[in-house]
C-alpha cells in the first residue's frame, strides 16, 4: 500500500502525540503555523505556542491514541480526518481539518465532535470582521439559493469538501453545479443557531445548527415531495484568499452520517406504507361502491 503525503503526515503526527513526543510534534507545524480551536475558542500562532498547548493538553489526558480514522479525506494541500481517540480516561470523537505546506501545518481547525458540552446559541450577528461578513454573506447566499452571489463569493480554483460523506468539489463550477442538484433534494438551509466562531484573518471556523426539510417523493401533501425537517448541527472551516472563498471544509456533529441515513430511510419506509395503507383504502373504497351499485341493479359497474 502506498502511502499519500496527507497519511504519511498523519501517522507522524499520531505517533508524535501518542508518545508525547514534542520534537516530532514541532517538526509538523511550520513556525508561523495557525491552530484555531473549536473547544477552547483560542487562536495559537506559531510552533511554539501549539506545542505548549499539546503538552498542557498530553500532560492532563495521558497519550492520545487514534483508535480508528472515520473518514480520512485529502485533496491536494487539504486534509480532513474524522477520528476516534483513547484518552486516559475515555474516548472521544474529534474532527481536524489541516491546510498543509511542504507536508508541515500551515492551518488549522480542531473540535469535537463527542461528547460535548451543552452548547449556548451565540449572540446574532457577531463582531463584523472581514471573515464574518464574507461567512454570513455565503450563508445567507446558500439560504437564498442566489447562485450569481454565491459565484462572487468562491474562488475560480476553489476546493469544497464535505468531510463526514468523503465528498470533494473542486472548481467553482463544479461546486454551484453540485448546490443546485442537492437543492432539489432539500428546503433551503435556515441558520437557527451558531454555537462556536473562532476567526484570525483569512480563516474562519464556525459550529453552527442549520434547519433544512428532506424532500422526499411522496412525503408531502397533495402530491408534494416532503420528508423529515432536521436540525443539523455542523463544524464549517473557510480558508479565504482576497474576501472571496478558497476552501470550505464541511462535516457532521449531529447527526453522524450514519445516523442521518437510519433517518432517511425509517422516513422512506413510513412514506412507502402510507402510501400503500392509502391505495389499500382506495381499492376498499371502489370496492363497497361497485358493490352496492351492483345491488341496486345498476348495469354500469358489472
Amino acid at each position: 500500500m502506498q502511502l499519500t503525503l496527507g497519511s504519511e503526515f498523519y501517522g507522524r503526527l499520531t505517533r508524535a502525540m501518542e508518545e508525547h513526543d514534542l520534537v516530532t510534534l514541532a517538526s509538523l507545524y511550520h513556525p508561523d503555523a495557525v491552530q484555531l480551536s473549536a473547544d477552547t475558542g483560542q487562536v495559537l500562532r506559531g510552533t511554539a505556542a501549539i506545542v505548549a498547548a499539546a503538552d498542557n493538553m498530553l500532560q492532563a489526558v495521558g497519550p492520545v491514541r487514534t483508535v480508528s480514522a472515520g473518514k480520512f479525506v485529502e485533496c491536494g494541500d487539504f486534509l480532513c480526518v474524522e477520528a476516534t481517540q483513547a484518552l486516559r480516561f475515555q474516548e472521544v470523537q474529534t474532527y481536524d481539518v489541516f491546510v498543509l505546506r511542504a507536508g508541515a501545518v500551515q492551518f488549522q481547525f480542531s473540535g469535537m465532535i463527542a461528547p460535548r458540552p451543552a452548547a449556548l446559541s451565540q449572540p446574532p450577528g457577531g463582531p463584523s470582521t472581514a471573515e464574518r461578513r464574507v461567512y454570513d454573506r455565503y450563508r445567507s447566499a446558500a439560504a437564498a439559493r442566489d447562485y450569481a452571489r454565491l459565484r462572487d463569493l468562491i474562488s475560480a480554483d476553489a476546493v469544497d469538501i464535505t468531510a463526514s460523506r468523503g465528498v470533494v468539489r473542486q472548481g467553482r463550477d463544479a461546486i454551484l453545479d453540485a448546490a443546485r442538484s442537492e437543492a432539489r433534494l432539500t428546503s433551503p438551509p435556515r441558520l437557527t443557531a451558531v454555537t462556536c466562531v473562532v476567526e484570525t484573518p483569512g480563516l474562519i471556523g464556525v459550529e453552527a445548527v442549520t434547519t433544512e426539510t428532506l424532500r422526499l417523493p411522496g412525503g408531502g401533501i397533495f402530491g408534494l415531495p416532503g420528508g423529515p425537517t432536521l436540525d443539523l448541527h455542523c463544524y464549517e472551516f473557510l480558508v479565504l484568499h482576497g474576501g472571496t472563498i478558497r476552501c470550505r471544509v464541511l462535516g457532521l456533529i449531529s447527526p453522524r452520517p450514519d445516523e442521518l441515513e437510519a433517518i432517511i430511510t425509517q422516513s422512506v419506509e413510513q412514506i412507502r406504507r402510507g402510501q400503500q395503507i392509502a391505495h389499500d383504502a382506495k381499492m376498499r373504497a371502489n370496492e363497497n361502491v361497485r358493490r352496492s351499485a351492483r345491488l341496486l341493479g345498476d348495469p354500469w359497474w358489472r
